[in-house]
C-alpha cells in the first residue's frame, strides 16, 4: 500500500482519473439510495479527491493511486468506516478499498523508510507524524 508518491510528494507522480471517480461515486450513491451533495477535486495541499453523500459519508480517492476509503468527518479528522455495498461497487470499477482496520494501522518512520516511498515523503512523514495509514494516504500536508 505504501507506494512511491502516495503522499503526494515527489516528481512526475501518476494521477488518478477524477472523472471516472465521480462517475463511480454517483453509481455507488444510487446503489445505496443516497444523493451526492458535493464533489471536490484534489487541489494543493490536498492529495485526494472527495465526494460527500447526503447521509454524511465522505468518499475519498488518493490523487495518485486508485485507493478509496469511506469516512465520516468531525472537525478536520476523517474516520474510515466499512460500507460493504459501496466497497463492492468501487472494487468492480477497479479501485482498491481501504478497510477500517487497514486505515487504522500505525505507520512508523522505519516502516516508511523501508517501503518504496520517496525521500521527500519520508521528510514529510517525519514532520507531520501521521497517526495511521489513512492519515498518510489522504492528507492535506503543505
Amino acid at each position: 500500500m505504501l507506494k512511491a508518491g502516495i503522499t503526494g510528494f515527489g516528481y512526475q507522480l501518476p494521477l488518478t482519473d477524477a472523472t471516472d471517480f465521480i462517475r463511480v461515486v454517483y453509481h455507488a450513491a444510487r446503489e445505496i439510495g443516497e444523493q451526492v451533495t458535493n464533489v471536490v477535486k484534489a487541489e494543493y495541499p490536498m492529495n485526494f479527491h472527495s465526494a460527500i453523500l447526503d447521509n454524511g459519508v465522505y468518499i475519498l480517492l488518493n490523487a495518485h493511486y486508485p485507493i478509496v476509503a469511506f469516512a465520516t468527518k468531525q472537525e478536520l479528522q476523517y474516520t474510515v468506516i466499512d460500507l460493504p455495498v459501496m466497497k463492492a461497487v468501487f472494487q468492480a470499477a477497479g479501485y482498491s478499498v481501504l478497510s477500517k482496520d487497514e486505515a487504522g494501522q500505525s505507520v512508523s518512520l522505519k516502516e516508511a523508510q523501508q517501503a518504496s516511498l520517496l525521500p521527500d515523503e519520508i521528510e514529510q512523514i517525519r514532520y507531520w507524524q501521521p497517526n495511521c495509514l489513512s492519515d498518510l494516504i489522504f492528507n492535506d500536508w503543505d
